[in-house]
């Protein structure tokens, strides 16, 4: 997060225009607090980073313009494993979110960057343990108050398709609703006509979850086009 202005992007200028606040968060480990921070999370990936955005969320619903019952959060890689976990253990703050291309377990990610901080599975159980979703879906409600929606590339080289596969497997085996995207041979970004469609799907999952209503055909126009 930068003290800086990018521009006026149509993205952010529409949702203002439509009364939404956009709100960037950064963890203990996103890199400013250098290799203090990356100590704090060492052996526990998204365990403490999950308290820093509860922590940050908690500021802006205490002001009076802000709805806490229409939180949401999106991100893709890690940002998509944030996101579950925000919407699962987190959903007393986060409602609803979408994830895009994350890793659910981290035993299913390449060994280089995740025993780097979680060390090996086998010497750190505990730890592993305690930074999987599929163990948080339980306080999922997966209704009109806390809803989360999935996409993946089954091509991505990256994020192992696996992650998403028993994510849903778990979701389905307690009846939890929630909705997906796959995208055949997608990567790990969307591109071409699967990025269209990509955006085109978030924006009505906001306008269905945070602004109840549906969305414009001029957006979907610029969109797609």
């Amino acid at each position: 997060v930068k003290d800086s202005w990018a521009g006026l992007f149509f993205r952010n200028q529409w949702w203002a225009n439509h009364g939404v606040i956009q709100v960037t968060l950064d963890t203990r480990s996103s890199g400013h607090l250098g290799k203090t921070g990356i100590n704090q999370v060492y052996r526990k990936l998204g365990v403490l980073e999950l308290q820093d955005f509860i922590d940050g969320i908690k500021y802006f619903t205490a002001m009076p313009y802000v709805d806490k019952d229409k939180i949401g959060i999106q991100g893709f890689s890690f940002g998509g494993t944030m996101t579950a976990l925000a919407v699962t253990e987190g959903n007393e703050y986060f409602k609803y979110g979408i994830a895009g291309g994350g890793v659910y377990d981290w035993r299913l990610y390449d060994s280089h960057y995740t025993e780097r901080y979680m060390d090996r599975p086998q010497d750190n159980p505990d730890g592993y343990a305690q930074a999987t979703v599929y163990d948080r879906v339980d306080a999922y409600k997966g209704d009109k108050t806390n809803m989360l929606r999935i996409t993946h590339g089954t091509g991505d080289d990256n994020v192992h398709f696996l992650n998403t596969l028993q994510l849903i497997d778990k979701l389905q085996s307690q009846k939890k609703d929630f909705e997906l995207m796959i995208y055949p041979q997608g990567m790990h970004g969307y591109r071409g006509n699967q990025a269209k469609q990509s955006n085109l799907q978030d924006y009505k999952f906001w306008y269905k979850y945070l602004l109840e209503s549906e969305m414009p055909s001029i957006l979907k126009d610029y969109l797609t086009k």
